[in-house]
């Protein structure tokens, strides 16, 4: 019963909200924003982090701490934009782009990198007809970027790993996932022996 109840706290002091459970299984959905739990900024438990960076945490010093919600001008904002459903999700403008967080990267540069990405996937399915056919399950791309490669390549035969590099000039993880899909920052001085597991890599 311990680590139920540990989970069900935790979940609060994040915000989650419980949509739905059954038996040993729960799934929590993050709140809008800030102002639907009001009630945890008088609980001591919960310091929030005083980091403007909340991205910027590889090799860095942690802390035990909560990353607070964007700031919303309305109740009913979704803090940190809207998301939408996928795979509409997949293409449409992430909100970190459309309000300028990442910068050098604008609308047009993301819709431009897309299409990039599609003529390549389409030139690479030619070349390779087993892109598309099962044989190839997992996929990595070592520079992800703004995960179009990915995007391009979304099929339910397989998924992509999209690695956003440490030393890159722009970071990109967070774009990534409001595209639905997942990725890691990683350090490619230390080439782990899990690339053994993936079928196809991808270099740019």
């Amino acid at each position: 019963m311990a680590p139920l109840y540990c989970t069900e706290t935790t979940a609060k002091l994040l915000c989650w909200e419980k949509k739905y459970e059954k038996g040993e299984i729960a799934i929590w959905r993050k709140r809008l924003n800030a102002d639907s739990c009001r009630g945890r900024k008088d609980d001591l438990r919960t310091p929030l982090c005083k980091s403007v960076e909340a991205d910027n945490v590889w090799y860095e010093k942690m802390e035990a701490c909560i990353t607070p919600y964007p700031v919303v001008s309305s109740p009913d904002e979704v803090a940190g934009g809207e998301l939408k459903a996928f795979p509409e999700r997949l293409y449409s403008v992430p909100p970190r782009i459309s309000s300028g967080s990442v910068p050098g990267v604008s609308v047009e540069t993301y819709q431009e990198d897309n299409s990039k990405w599609k003529k390549h996937v389409k030139a690479y399915k030619k070349i390779n007809k087993l892109i598309d056919s099962g044989r190839y399950r997992n996929i990595m791309d070592m520079n992800a970027g703004l995960g179009s490669f990915a995007a391009a390549l979304e099929s339910p035969k397989l998924w992509v790993m999209n690695v956003v590099p440490t030393i890159s000039e722009k970071n990109t993880l967070g774009v990534i996932y409001e595209r639905g899909l997942i990725g890691i920052y990683h350090d490619w001085y230390n080439f782990p022996s899990f690339l053994l597991l993936f079928d196809h890599f991808s270099f740019e």
